[in-house]
């Protein structure tokens, strides 16, 4: 069990490499999810990637550590080669936990090159990653990797059951350039139409921001399209009251990936937009890229894949649940077999 490891080893102590303070529920939940469902969140120190790892003093706090753990999100691209070159010039145990492979969605390209850091990748051992994607790419450099999931698969709970009501959640991404809303100008469309059609149905439509510029982008869909009825919560740095909204509906449709791994881990049927490789990297994990939706899908495509999630909403509960827990499991006993050797 992922929230009962209890063998406490204090001469262990980690360094946390990954996004800690960002805002952004997806970092909170991959770091967080060691603090609240095992015991080693008082065993480790973060190092968030935007600090300057070149000052000697750090350098020599790594060195002190028993190992660095790279942590989730997606940390293995060419953008963090000065980052691995340091952390593994300063502690010669470095290793990896449901760490993504390839553009995180921000400024780099799509298409992963990673020749760069390739000679930085055979020195992480063990090295996990998030899905058969992450894997399957490490795997062009020759590099072996293990699937272990994304790590707030941590947070998949049993006792929680599916209790759809008639409501649909919204959670909206703002695009980062005029490129990209060029590009998901139509999904917005079709999803806006796909969702006045459910709410002329009696379906109540409600909003969730999940991370920065979310909030301002949401109201402007909800003005724009005339969801004047519709509220917009806020969630940013609390897993806990993620999941308590979550009570209730019976669908999410999120542009932000950990939007959809904690609804799967709740059980919560979700709809992905397929907007970078990780969302695919992790619907793959778990079996269901049919949660996906391209932002080339049509309205109709759109209304087609909510009626198929409400028609097989348990089932679809029942296999997203299942495939969280087991995750968890496996990475119960990863992190307690790191943390005791």
């Amino acid at each position: 069990m992922f929230g009962l490891l209890s063998f406490i080893y204090p001469q262990k102590m980690v360094v946390y490499f990954g996004e800690v303070e960002s805002n952004n529920i997806g970092d909170i939940a991959v770091y967080s999810v060691l603090r609240d469902r095992c015991s080693i969140g008082k065993r480790i120190t973060p190092v968030a990637p935007g600090r300057r790892l070149s000052g000697r003093f750090l350098q020599r706090q790594l060195r002190r550590y028993s190992s660095i753990m790279i942590g989730g999100g997606t940390q293995f691209t060419s953008v963090n080669a000065e980052y691995l070159k340091t952390l593994i010039r300063c502690n010669d145990r470095v290793w990896s936990f449901g760490t993504g492979v390839g553009s995180c969605g921000f400024w780099e390209p799509p298409d992963s090159d990673l020749s760069e850091i390739v000679c930085y990748l055979n020195r992480i051992n063990p090295l996990t990653v998030r899905g058969p994607l992450s894997q399957e790419t490490l795997y062009k450099y020759n590099i072996k990797s293990t699937v272990i999931g994304d790590p707030a698969f941590g947070y998949a709970n049993e006792c929680e059951f599916f209790r759809g009501g008639k409501k649909i959640l919204v959670n909206l991404l703002s695009p980062l350039d005029a490129g990209e809303s060029i590009i998901y100008q139509g999904f917005i469309s079709n999803l806006a139409s796909s969702l006045s059609v459910f709410r002329a149905k009696g379906w109540v439509i409600d909003f969730l921001a999940l991370g920065p510029g979310d909030y301002g982008y949401i109201d402007n869909f909800r003005s724009g399209f005339g969801f004047f009825e519709s509220e917009i919560t806020e969630i940013y740095t609390s897993v806990d009251r993620f999941f308590e909204v979550l009570r209730g509906i019976s669908l999410i449709i999120s542009m932000r990936l950990h939007g959809a791994i904690l609804a799967s881990c709740a059980g919560v049927p979700f709809l992905l937009c397929n907007y970078r490789p990780k969302c695919f990297d992790f619907a793959a994990s778990i079996q269901q890229q049919a949660l996906l939706l391209s932002s080339k899908s049509s309205a109709s495509d759109i209304m087609n894949s909510i009626e198929y999630i409400l028609s097989n909403s348990h089932e679809i509960s029942s296999a997203i649940k299942s495939k969280a827990l087991y995750f968890r499991n496996l990475q119960s006993k990863f992190l307690k077999k790191q943390m005791s050797n």
